[in-house]
């Protein structure tokens, strides 16, 4: 039954490509709308539809040929290219998106940085559902871009500005965002699974719940990031810079911070079990709550007595 219908969509979106066919579908809903409209109208108003003993199907037939009377044919006329527009929105659709591939193309072969229109092009695209897998950009200005829920898999944003940027549950796993400008972009549930965002300026930026499990944030600037809920179980952040990130609830299990500055950052909550924080900034850092199993301190700068009893489990942690 499934392969039936399915091959009955097929033959109907097939259909749907020619014109000549659009047309008829179009005059035909238009002409079966406008004929039930004056059965609707004559019945409501008490009309006679058939003259007394006035064979049935001469009655018919008039009320059918009525509809092409002269006061009837601006409003049928309307009616049928409202519906041609209509049944016209899949080609329209289709000419868009192609347009849209191409504006991004011309930009990336003139290696231009700063494009207003393959920003709105790439929104376009993104609105109309069409997967942005693996395309490369790198280097392009992109501040403010809206690509929210987009499919960004394997694209290569190497050095480019996402400043103020709405990537918000995007799907950027595998993504290339090594030395690109997020300052202040809104990246909160978007999936980083093994993303690299070495030497990347995420300052300001809003992780919120994001997933950045494997993720490379080797010397990234995280300052000021909101990182609450995110998850950066086995994440590289040696030498990453979290000065008064906000890290509540963070999931950091077995996640290397190794000589990062945590410095005023707020750790609660957070589970930091197996994770390596030898060499670690944690001067005024909160840590109340934090799960310390297994972790290891050695070596770690600023961290005070009172701020590790306020931990879970910090006797099984490493230190000096």
């Amino acid at each position: 039954m499934k392969k039936v219908q399915h091959h009955i969509v097929t033959i109907w979106k097939h259909q749907l490509n020619k014109l000549w066919f659009r047309v008829v579908i179009a005059f035909t809903i238009a002409y079966t709308v406008m004929v039930i409209a004056s059965f609707i109208d004559k019945w409501s108003n008490d009309q006679e539809l058939c003259h007394i003993q006035e064979p049935l199907q001469n009655c018919y037939f008039r009320q059918i040929i009525s509809i092409f009377a002269p006061s009837n044919i601006e409003g049928f006329s309307i009616l049928t290219v409202s519906i041609l527009y209509i049944l016209e929105s899949h080609e329209r659709r289709e000419k868009r998106i192609y347009e849209a591939w191409q504006v991004v193309d011309n930009a990336a072969a003139a290696k231009v940085s700063t494009s207003y229109a393959r920003i709105r092009a790439l929104e376009e695209l993104n609105k109309y559902r069409v997967s942005l897998k693996g395309i490369d950009v790198p280097g392009a200005n992109l501040s403010e871009i809206n690509l929210r829920n987009a499919d960004l898999k394997e694209v290569d944003f190497n050095d480019c500005i996402f400043s103020n940027a709405d990537l918000s549950n995007t799907d950027l796993n595998g993504a290339n965002l090594s030395d690109a400008h997020l300052i202040s972009a809104n990246l909160s549930s978007a999936n980083l699974f093994f993303a690299t965002l070495s030497e990347a300026n995420l300052s300001d930026a809003n992780l919120n719940h994001a997933i950045l499990f494997f993720a490379d944030l080797n010397n990234a600037d995280l300052s000021n990031a909101n990182l609450s809920s995110a998850n950066l179980n086995s994440s590289i952040l040696n030498n990453a810079i979290l000065f008064s990130a906000d890290l509540r609830n963070a999931e950091l299990w077995s996640a290397n911070l190794s000589n990062a500055d945590l410095s005023d950052a707020n750790l609660s909550g957070a589970n930091l079990k197996g994770a390596n924080l030898s060499g670690a900034n944690l001067s005024g850092a909160n840590l109340q709550g934090a799960n310390l199993s297994s972790a290891d301190f050695r070596g770690a700068k600023g961290l005070k007595a009172e701020q590790i009893k306020s931990t879970k489990n910090w006797e099984e942690a490493l230190f000096d």
